[in-house]
């Protein structure tokens, strides 16, 4: 494989992707970056090590496959990296995964190895719509959508958490992935997520998606919130909870 090597490039309705053979993170990986490289979407490693390419991705999967969810609802499916790890790894898991961007699917098949799966619906939407239309309940909802480095703002507000909760069974799990600050003037918006769902969730917790960073600096964390009894998180991740409520 080559390094550096840019392999296609395109223009969806909403976005500009490049798909890239590059090293990331220190290892060969095939990388999908929007806008003019500004931001990592999507990765999917390309050497022996069995860990996914990015470090909020391995903890989402350490997680899902410790609490094995039956049905998962993921809003932001990217190149569907993680759902396609899922599926391999969890024999009985369904995954619903709510994309927006329909031109994704393309790159995703013929670049990042996204093959059809009967457990696997892939229903192209705004995240938010599908959460105020939909009637059924899941297990675990995770939460990874953006632009550039924010998540949308209809997907973090008091009524957002609300409507997760509603969506989610009776002792159901709610993940997302955060880029934030833990410390400092910019952690603001994260603390008070962190209020939101500790009103409405019987707990909330941040967990780092490792440890590289100093927590002044804005990296991936890993917002995650339960109904009823607390899991063993520090014993599925490897990193210990910044906070606990």
């Amino acid at each position: 494989m080559l390094t550096n090597s840019l392999l296609f490039a395109t223009d969806t309705v909403l976005n500009h992707y490049e798909v890239w053979d590059t090293v990331y993170g220190g290892r060969p990986a095939r990388v999908l970056y929007s806008g003019q490289r500004q931001a990592a979407q999507s990765g999917l490693a390309q050497d022996d090590n069995p860990h996914l390419l990015f470090d909020y991705n391995q903890r989402l999967f350490e997680l899902i496959n410790g609490t094995l969810p039956r049905r998962l609802l993921l809003i932001g499916g990217g190149t569907y990296t993680l759902p396609t790890a899922l599926l391999a790894a969890i024999s009985d898991i369904v995954v619903d995964v709510v994309e927006i961007d329909a031109g994704l699917d393309d790159l995703a098949r013929r670049y990042f190895g996204l093959r059809d799966n009967p457990r696997l619906n892939i229903i192209h939407a705004d995240g938010r719509q599908f959460l105020d239309r939909n009637r059924q309940t899941y297990d675990m909802i995770v939460v990874d959508a953006f632009v550039h480095s924010d998540t949308p703002n209809d997907l973090t507000t008091i009524d957002a958490v609300k409507t997760y909760r509603r969506n989610l069974t009776p002792a159901g799990l709610f993940a997302r992935n955060i880029i934030s600050a833990y410390y400092g003037e910019t952690s603001v918006a994260l603390h008070q997520q962190l209020d939101d769902f500790s009103q409405v969730f019987d707990g909330a917790h941040i967990f780092p998606a490792s440890t590289s960073l100093p927590l002044g600096i804005p990296q991936n964390l890993l917002l995650i919130a339960n109904m009823g009894k607390r899991p063993s998180f520090n014993d599925l991740l490897p990193y210990p909870a910044l906070t606990n409520s």
